[in-house]
């Protein structure tokens, strides 16, 4: 009897023990995945600009400190640093685009004449001139680029012909999942190729994973796309599509849902009908998970 009890106690301690092996490993491994995840978050921080030009003060000496267009400056810097840090065509887009919006707000300011602060015009002036420097020096990198994205910003900004041949020929790729790319390809072909348009923008919205992942206006797009066509049905849905994920403080144009249920004898019935269509195409559009097919309206000019 006594060995029996022996053996109850000893089997007890023996539990007792892995359960505190198990809680020690597990505390471990918790504390080790929130030690982890600290220091990744530290990894993520932004830096501030102050730290940005510390770092690199090329890229923030030859943009005087003025109270006019300061937060433009802000991104602009932000944009140089991360162009210093990775040369590659987004960011090259990006610095473009950001280069682009700062001379937009700078050149208004230029006509201003001061009488106290004479020195305020001139740095005006060296900071318009210091970006146009660094834009034509960018506009050289670019040259052969191979990115659809960035072409099509050199085609259209700065009318690069090569550029738009390269964006043109992403067309043809059936490789192409860029959301960005295929609605810039869906909005070029809409004058004259009026399927392979509609095609393109449908791939657009199947290759996205998320609606913010989208071109904020390809919604819009659709509701204009289908409205000019006379396929109302369509206008409709993509219509409540756009007012039903647009935000507090998104300037949409007016849109004229009535106008649309006009034109197109839509009924309570089938407005009904569409709703939940709305409803389905929302939720597939925010988990990225949209698989529909353009309907296949215009035949006569096939999607090549």
């Amino acid at each position: 009897m006594m060995v029996y009890i022996k053996f109850i106690v000893a089997k007890v301690y023996l539990l007792i023990w892995n359960y505190l092996l198990m809680f020690m490993f597990n505390f471990k491994s918790l504390l080790l995945i929130l030690i982890s995840l600290t220091l990744a978050g530290c990894g993520l921080k932004e830096k501030s600009i102050s730290q940005i030009c510390e770092e690199a003060p090329g890229i923030c000496n030859d943009l005087h400190v003025i109270g006019d267009c300061r937060y433009n400056r802000t991104s602009l810097i932000r944009a140089r640093y991360n162009h210093l840090q990775e040369s590659n065509d987004k960011n090259i887009k990006t610095l473009l685009e950001e280069l682009d919006a700062y001379k937009v707000c700078l050149a208004p300011t230029l006509q201003i004449a001061y009488k106290r602060y004479k020195d305020r015009k001139q740095k005006r002036l060296d900071n318009y001139l210091a970006s146009q420097k660094v834009i034509d020096q960018l506009l050289k990198d670019s040259v052969g680029t191979q990115d659809p994205n960035l072409a099509y910003y050199l085609w259209t900004n700065f009318n690069d012909l090569q550029a738009k041949k390269v964006f043109l020929a992403a067309a043809k790729q059936p490789n192409l999942t860029d959301p960005s790319v295929l609605a810039k390809l869906a909005v070029y072909y809409s004058a004259d190729e009026t399927q392979k348009s509609l095609d393109f923008y449908y791939k657009a919205l199947r290759e996205s994973r998320s609606i913010e992942e989208l071109p904020s206006n390809i919604f819009l797009q659709l509701v204009s796309f289908f409205f000019r066509t006379n396929k109302y049905e369509e206008a409709y849905i993509w219509a409540k599509v756009t007012l039903d994920t647009a935000d507090d403080d998104d300037e949409l144009p007016p849109i004229n849902l009535d106008l649309i249920v006009d034109r197109g004898f839509i009924t309570e019935d089938m407005q009904s009908e569409l709703d939940t269509k709305v409803d389905m195409y929302i939720e597939a559009l925010e988990d990225g998970v949209f698989k529909e097919q353009a309907p296949q309206y215009f035949q006569e000019l096939p999607a090549q």
